[in-house]
C-alpha cells in the first residue's frame, strides 16, 4: 500500500484543520446569534410583564380612590372646615397615580430597602362617563329630548371641517355616509327594535350590510361595549378614534355633566347645541365677546376643579350674559344640554405603564362605591 508523501499529509492535515475550524466558528457564530436572540427575548418578556404590572398596580391604586370617593371627598371637606365646593368627579380627575408617588408610598411604609419597586414609568387617570354622549339613548323608541339632544350633540361633533373627506370618500367597504346626520341615524338603527331606515320608511336598515363583502345584519339592542360602534355603517377607523372617548354605554343620562366636561368639549359639543335655531356654530366663534368667554371660563373651572368656586350651568349663562353672547342662545337649552348635578356613577381609569421599550394599557370601567368592574381590556 502507497503511503501519502510527508508533505501531502502534512497538506491534508491542514485542510482538516482549516475545515474544522470554519465548522466550529459557525456553531460559535451560531450560538452566539441564539444567545443574543434568546436573550433579547428574555429583555421583552420581563419589561412587558414590568409594563403590565406598572400598569396594574396604578390602576388598583386608582381604583381604590374611585371605590372611597365618596369617603374622600369628605375628608376634603372636613379639611377645609366644611367650605369646600369641590365637585366629587372633579377631584377625582385631579388625582394622577404615577409610579413615584407609588414607590415613595412603598418606601415610606418600609416596603423595600431604598430601591424601587416599580422599575419604569406608570400613570392611571380617571374620566367621569358622565362627561360623554350617552349613545345607546339613540335607541329609545319614538321621539324624545333626551333622543334629540344626543342625536344634535353627536351631529355637531362630526361637521367638524376636517371630517369632510369622510362624506366623500369611500372607506374599505365601498361605502360612505353622505353627511353626519346619516352616520347618526345608523348608530340608532343598529340599537333600536325595528328594522325600519331612519328617514326612508320603505327600506330595510339591514340592506346598508348586506352589500359588504361578510354581510351582517344590525343588532337591534343596546351597545354591549363601545367597540361595536366600528360595526355601524359610516364608521371608519379614523371617525371611530374620535368617537371612542367621547361616547359612554354606561349611563342613560343626555345632559353632560359641567364639572368634568373638558373646555373643548363645551365649546365644540355642548354650546353648538344650544344656540338660538337659525345661528350657526361659526356666528358663535366670530362674535366679539367669544374670546372673552373663553378666557373667563377657562378661569372659573380651573378655580372650580380645585374647590376655589363653582362652574354651574347659572355661572355660565352669566358668563355669556356678561360677555354679550346670550343673544345667541337658548336658555332652556342650555339647561337641558349642560347639568351641575351629576350622580357620577360611572368613572373609566385608563393606567399605562411602561419598562424598557415595552408599553401597556390597562383600562376599566367601574361604579364609584362599588367593587364590580363592568369592563376590563390590557392593550
Amino acid at each position: 500500500m502507497q503511503r501519502l508523501r510527508p508533505h501531502k499529509e502534512r497538506g491534508f492535515a491542514l485542510i482538516m484543520a482549516l475545515v474544522l475550524i470554519a465548522l466550529v466558528s459557525a456553531i460559535v457564530a451560531e450560538f452566539q446569534y441564539s444567545s443574543r436572540i434568546g436573550l433579547q427575548l428574555a429583555v421583552q418578556a420581563r419589561d412587558s410583564l414590568q409594563a403590565e404590572q406598572n400598569a396594574m398596580s396604578a390602576m388598583r391604586v386608582q381604583a381604590l380612590f374611585v371605590r372611597h370617593a365618596r369617603k374622600l371627598k369628605t375628608l376634603g371637606d372636613s379639611l377645609f372646615g366644611g367650605q369646600s365646593k369641590i365637585n366629587l368627579g372633579a377631584m377625582l380627575q385631579l388625582i394622577p397615580v404615577e409610579c413615584g408617588l407609588l414607590n415613595g408610598i412603598l418606601k415610606a411604609r418600609d416596603f423595600d430597602e431604598g430601591t424601587d419597586l416599580l422599575e419604569g414609568e406608570c400613570i392611571a387617570t380617571v374620566t367621569s362617563e358622565q362627561s360623554k354622549i350617552a349613545v345607546n339613548i339613540l335607541g329609545k323608541p319614538g321621539t324624545n329630548k333626551k333622543k334629540e339632544l344626543v342625536q344634535s350633540l353627536l351631529a355637531g361633533m362630526l361637521l367638524d371641517p376636517n371630517l369632510a373627506r369622510h362624506f366623500e370618500e369611500d372607506d374599505r367597504n365601498g361605502q360612505h355616509a353622505e353627511n353626519p346626520l346619516e352616520v347618526v341615524a345608523a348608530l340608532g338603527d343598529w340599537i333600536d327594535s325595528d328594522s325600519d331606515q331612519t328617514g326612508n320608511a320603505v327600506a330595510d336598515e339591514d340592506r346598508l350590510y348586506d352589500m359588504l363583502d361578510s354581510p351582517y345584519e344590525s343588532k337591534n339592542a343596546a351597545f354591549d361595549s363601545i367597540d361595536e360602534v366600528q360595526l355601524v355603517y359610516g364608521i371608519d377607523d379614523e371617525l371611530f378614534s374620535l368617537l371612542k372617548p367621547a361616547i359612554t354605554i354606561y349611563n342613560d343620562s343626555a345632559e353632560l355633566d359641567l364639572a368634568t366636561l373638558p373646555l373643548e368639549r363645551i365649546l365644540l359639543w355642548g354650546l353648538p347645541a344650544c344656540l338660538q335655531e337659525g345661528v350657526l356654530p361659526d356666528q358663535m366663534v366670530a362674535h366679539p365677546g367669544f374670546i372673552p368667554f373663553i378666557t373667563q371660563v377657562s378661569q372659573l373651572k380651573q378655580m372650580a376643579d380645585f374647590g376655589m368656586g363653582q362652574f354651574t350651568v347659572n355661572s355660565l349663562k352669566e358668563l355669556l350674559n356678561v360677555t354679550g353672547m346670550m343673544v345667541l342662545f337658548d336658555q332652556n337649552a342650555l339647561g337641558q344640554v349642560f347639568t351641575d348635578n351629576s350622580k357620577h356613577l360611572f368613572y373609566t381609569i385608563e393606567a399605562d405603564g411602561s419598562s424598557g421599550d415595552a408599553t401597556r394599557t390597562v383600562r376599566i370601567v367601574l361604579q364609584a362605591n362599588e367593587k364590580q368592574v363592568f369592563y376590563g381590556r390590557i392593550e
